[in-house]
C-alpha cells in the first residue's frame, strides 16, 4: 500500500478468494492496483496513487508506485512512523521525497490543475500512465509493469514550462542490498539469492543514499509504531525526462547479456519507420574468439521474444511507442503522429523470456515530406530572356528547401533562390513548372500558365 501502511501491516498471505479482480482502477479516485493471481505467492503486484492530498495522514505521494514480484516486496512505501504531526521524522516520511515518484528541481504554483490515472492491460503487460501538474510544469508517468519477465520500467517527463532537472526518489524493501554499481547499472541482492538489476537512462546521474536518522533524513522505513528501519534508498537525476528498469532474476546466473541493437530510422511524412539488427555474422577473416563470441550470441537469441521501441520528444520525453512487438524477427516498427522537421531520437532493446535487455544508443530521426507548391509568380522579359520569380512555398516539408527545378518546354533549369532565367519561349500558350527541393525531393508543382505574343511579350493567364 502507499501513504499510511507499516512493514507489520502486511499481508502476504494468498488471498482466500482467488475469484476477486486481479485489477482495480479508480480515476476519479486516483488510486490503482494491479497483480496476475491471488493463489501464486510468485506473482507480481502493484499499487499506484494520483490524487489530492488529504487531511491527517496525507502524504505528498502523487505519481507514486509501488511494486512486488517473486513473492518479495521491492519498491516500497516508507509508510507512516506516528500520530504526532510537528515530529520531524513524521514531516520526512510525508514529504513527497518519501515516496516513489519525480520531483522537479524547480517549482512553481500548479495553475492547470491536471491529474489523471489510466491503466491498460495487455495479457501479462500493464501499463499505467499518471499525468499531475503539483509541481507546475504537468508530469507525466508512464509504468510499465510485466508479469512474465518480472521487470518495472518507469519513464518521468517534464512536458513544459520551467523543465530543469527531475529526479526520481526510489525506496526498497529492507531485504535488498546493494552489490555494485556500475555507470547507469546498480545490482541488489537479498538473502534467499534473488538479483534486482536497476537500469537508467544514458546521461542520469544514480546515487545510492545511505541510511540517516537525523535531518536531512534518508534510507528509513516504518516497520511498526514509531519504529523504523534502515532500506535502502536511490535517487537517479536527468534533466527533464528519464527512465529506470528494475528486473528481478532468480539468481545471478540468470542474467544473460544481449548486445545492443544497431537502430536505423528511416525519416517520413510525419512518421518514422525504425529498424534494427543485430551484430552481423562474421566474415572470413574473423578470429576463433569472433566466431565464438557470434555463436553464443545465436544461442542468446533463441531466447528473445520481442522488442521495445522508444521515442524521445523534445516537447514530452521519453514515450514507448511499441511496448512489446512480440515477435522476435520482427526488426521494424512504425512510429506515427511526429512534427516534420522536428528532431527526435529513438531507441530498441530485446524482450527475452527472462527479462529486458539494453537499450541501443539513441538514434536521431527527423521527419520530412516534399515542400509545398512555390508561390506568386512573376515573369518579366529581358531582352530574348525572361525572368521567373516566385515565393518560397508555405511548407518546408520538414527539411531545409535546398533549391529549386523549372521546367519550361523541352528545358529543365535549377535554381538555388526563388527565381530564374528562362530562355526565349516558344510562341503561343505554355506551362511552366516549379517545384521545390529538399532532403525527401520534388515537391508540389507551381505551374504557371503564360502567353506569348509574337513580338515575345508574354502574359500570365490566372
Amino acid at each position: 500500500t502507499i501513504g499510511n501502511s507499516r512493514l507489520d501491516d502486511a499481508v502476504r498471505q494468498p488471498d482466500p478468494n482467488p475469484a476477486r479482480p486481479l485489477q482495480f482502477v479508480d480515476s476519479g479516485a486516483g488510486v490503482a492496483m494491479g497483480r496476475w493471481s491471488w493463489t501464486d505467492t510468485n506473482t507480481t503486484y502493484w499499487t499506484a496513487l494520483n490524487r489530492d492530498r488529504r487531511g491527517a495522514h496525507g502524504h505528498d505521494d502523487n505519481q507514486a508506485i509501488t511494486w512486488q514480484s517473486q513473492g518479495l516486496p521491492v519498491l516500497v512505501d516508507p509508510g507512516q512512523y506516528d500520530y504526532d504531526a510537528s515530529t520531524d521524522l513524521t514531516d520526512w516520511l510525508k514529504s513527497n521525497v518519501a515516496h516513489n515518484r519525480a520531483m522537479p528541481a524547480s517549482k512553481y504554483k500548479n495553475d492547470l490543475k491536471v491529474r489523471s490515472l489510466n491503466v491498460k492491460r495487455d495479457g501479462t503487460l500493464d501499463t499505467i500512465t499518471m499525468e499531475s501538474s503539483d509541481n507546475g510544469p504537468p508530469q507525466i508517468r508512464e509504468v510499465l509493469v510485466d508479469e512474465a519477465r518480472k521487470s518495472l520500467e518507469v519513464i518521468d517527463s517534464l512536458t513544459w514550462g520551467k523543465r530543469g532537472r527531475l529526479t526520481q526518489y526510489w525506496h526498497l524493501a529492507p531485504e535488498w542490498t546493494q552489490a555494485s554499481i556500475n555507470g547507469n547499472q546498480i545490482i541488489y541482492n537479498e538473502p534467499g539469492g534473488k538479483v534486482l538489476v536497476v537500469t537508467t537512462s544514458p546521461g542520469a546521474s544514480v546515487t545510492p543514499v545511505a541510511s540517516s536518522l537525523v535531518a536531512p533524513f534518508a534510507g528509513l522505513i516504518a516497520s511498526g509504531f514509531k519504529q523504523v528501519v534502515a532500506a535502502p534508498e536511490l535517487r537517479i537525476s536527468a534533466d527533464q525526462s528519464l527512465s529506470t528498469t528494475f528486473q528481478m532474476f532468480t539468481s545471478a546466473a540468470a542474467i544473460k547479456a544481449l548486445p545492443e541493437l544497431t537502430v536505423t530510422p528511416e525519416p517520413r511524412n510525419n512518421k518514422a519507420m525504425i529498424r534494427w539488427a543485430w551484430p552481423p555474422e562474421p566474415d572470413d577473416k574473423a578470429t576463433k574468439k569472433e566466431i565464438a563470441e557470434y555463436k553464443a550470441l545465436k544461442k542468446t537469441l533463441k531466447s528473445v521474444r520481442g522488442f521495445r521501441v522508444q521515442l524521445l520528444d523534445p516537447s514530452f520525453g521519453w514515450r514507448t511507442v511499441v511496448a512489446d512487438t512480440k515477435s522476435a524477427t520482427k526488426l521494424r516498427a512504425g512510429a506515427r503522429k511526429l512534427q516534420n522537421g522536428t528532431n527526435y531520437q529513438v531507441r530498441v532493446a530485446a524482450i527475452t523470456k527472462r527479462g529486458l535487455g539494453p537499450y541501443s544508443e539513441p538514434v536521431e530521426v527527423t521527419p520530412r515530406t516534399v515542400p509545398g507548391a512555390p508561390l506568386t509568380p512573376e515573369l518579366a522579359k529581358y531582352g530574348k530572356k525572361y525572368r521567373l520569380r516566385w515565393v518560397a512555398p508555405e511548407s518546408d516539408g520538414g527539411s531545409r528547401i535546398t533549391g529549386y527545378v523549372v521546367k519550361a518546354g523541352s528545358e529543365e533549369v535549377e535554381a538555388k533562390k526563388a527565381g530564374v532565367t528562362l530562355p526565349e519561349l516558344p510562341k503561343g500558350p505554355a506551362t511552366i513548372v516549379v517545384q521545390a527541393v529538399n532532403e525527401a525531393g520534388s515537391g508540389a508543382p507551381l505551374r504557371v500558365k503564360v502567353t506569348v505574343a509574337k513580338n515575345g511579350a508574354v502574359t500570365l493567364v490566372e
